[in-house]
Parts: C-alpha cells; structure tokens; sequence
C-alpha cells in the first residue's frame, strides 16, 4: 500500500470569470416534459431583483432526470 502525504489547500483566493457564448441544448427534458430554458429565463426575468438569468439542465441521478438550474 502506497501512503500519499495530506495536501490542504485554501481556495478562498480563487476568483474565477466565465462567460456563457451559447447553449448546447435547447431544451431540457424533465421528467417526459420538454421545457426551454429561455421560456423559464423570461419568467425569472420578470422578478425585479433579478439583472440576467442563465437556464441550464443537470442531471440528476436521484431523481433520473434533468433539473432546470438557473
């Protein structure tokens, strides 16, 4: 058996940008729904607390399907 020594690391200095250019799908299958993202992004828009709003969906192994996550 091969010991590795124990690295600790302190990401609270990590700032990170990124930029969204484009979707890779236009539509995220939810259960047997199929539900677009720029529909849902409409509807957060329209909350006043809300500038700009990105929809993508995640796969969730729990629940064997995709989530819309803003």
């Amino acid at each position: 058996m091969i010991m590795l020594p124990l690295i600790k690391m302190d990401f609270s200095i990590l700032e990170v940008n990124f930029s969204i250019i484009d979707r890779f799908k236009e539509l995220i299958k939810y259960k047997e729904h199929l539900v677009s993202p720029t529909a849902l992004e409409e509807i957060l828009l329209t909350h006043p607390a809300v500038d700009d709003a990105a929809v993508i969906g995640h796969y969730s192994e729990q629940n064997f399907t995709e989530l819309p996550t803003a």
